[in-house]
């Protein structure tokens, strides 16, 4: 690899990388330094393997997130909003151990609403596929009431009203899936869709929303996944009262917040670990572990051994590594159901109606 390919290199993404890494690293000395280093690590692997062009974006942000994550160990021990929390957010799932019986929705009181924001900001092909895909897993795993919202359905006022039925309907498992942009404001505050630049702006929803929605729910249990940027800010924060972190003696008794990333990390739409994935890279990840289970012969997944898959698998890849909080004074944590066949309810409207 000549110099003057290197220099192309650097011309070429340098934006990209520094942009990556100064969401995950305050310092902008020890940002450049980490810039340089994944430079002259690509360019070896370059010069080594002969990589194409088309392929040097992909390397060099597996380089970035490699070096990120190394840098994150290296400075501090205890992630933030993880351990220093509270024992019931999970980073690796060591934090607790699985009981030998678990519970499981019941699948005619349980519903789940999945959104793909794809048609609003810019471009994200694999939010779309992977809404759809999810729904049609959810059918597999003990819930098939499920309402789909992508495209232009998935605004921010037909969410409310879907999740506004689903939760009026549901007496014991409620889920809701969201994939799309995610942006915070100066607060802290998350916002779910529109253009991922500015928070507030008429199509994002704020995650509060979802909150009190799910909190004022019939169901006993609630389950969030958020498969968006800076999504690890719909968590429980230091700064939170105490009251936010618990749920009214009508709402739910047990609630799992599972997010692709922390609260200032990327969520990828594409992974590069699998290029010929439609899907985003923690739905592919996802999939995979609620698909792909021929080495288990138990039909159940709870939701602390989900994420303690989740997590091996993406970090594997030096993928965002994904948390979940969970708050429940059951010992049984919520667990999915994996089926072979199941008879499935889908369905898609655009004005979402309360099943007859």
């Amino acid at each position: 690899m000549s110099e003057a390919d290197v220099e192309l290199l650097k011309r070429r993404f340098d934006t990209m990388v520094h942009r990556y890494l100064y969401s995950r690293v305050s310092d902008s000395g020890v940002c450049a330094e980490l810039a340089e280093s994944v430079f002259v690590s690509a360019a070896r692997q370059i010069h080594r393997a002969h990589t194409t062009s088309d392929a040097w974006a992909e390397l060099l942000m597996r380089l970035s997130r490699r070096a990120a994550d190394r840098h994150e160990r290296k400075t501090t021990a205890a992630p933030e909003n993880v351990r220093e929390q509270s024992p019931l957010v999970v980073e690796d799932g060591s934090e607790r151990d699985t009981p030998a019986q678990s519970a499981c929705p019941d699948p005619q009181q349980s519903r789940a609403v999945v959104v793909g924001a794809s048609s609003s900001g810019a471009p994200l092909p694999g939010v779309e596929a992977s809404a759809l895909k999810l729904a049609e897993q959810f059918s597999r795993l003990g819930v098939p009431h499920t309402i789909t919202l992508t495209g232009d359905e998935a605004t921010p006022q037909a969410t409310i009203t879907a999740l506004h039925t689903a939760a009026t309907q549901a007496t014991d498992t409620l889920i809701f899936y969201f994939a799309g942009h995610g942006t915070t404001d100066q607060r802290g505050d998350l916002y779910l869709g529109g253009s991922g630049e500015a928070a507030g702006s008429i199509e994002q929803l704020p995650y509060s929303r979802i909150r009190d929605l799910l909190r004022r729910s019939c169901a006993s249990r609630t389950l969030v996944i958020l498969d968006a940027c800076a999504s690890g800010s719909a968590l429980p924060r230091f700064t939170d009262p105490p009251e936010a972190e618990q749920a009214s003696s009508h709402g739910p008794q047990e609630e799992y917040v599972l997010t692709a990333t922390g609260r200032d990390g990327w969520a990828l739409d594409r992974d590069p670990a699998n290029p010929g994935s439609p899907y985003t890279a923690f739905a592919t990840a996802l999939l995979h572990v609620l698909s792909d289970r021929d080495d288990d012969t138990s039909p159940y997944l709870d939701i602390p051994t989900l994420h303690k898959s989740l997590a091996h698998h993406l970090t594997q890849e030096a993928l965002p590594k994904p948390l979940l909080f969970a708050r429940s004074s059951n010992p049984q944590p919520l667990t999915l159901t994996i089926q072979d066949t199941a008879s499935t309810h889908h369905f898609r409207s655009r004005r979402p109606q309360p099943e007859p």
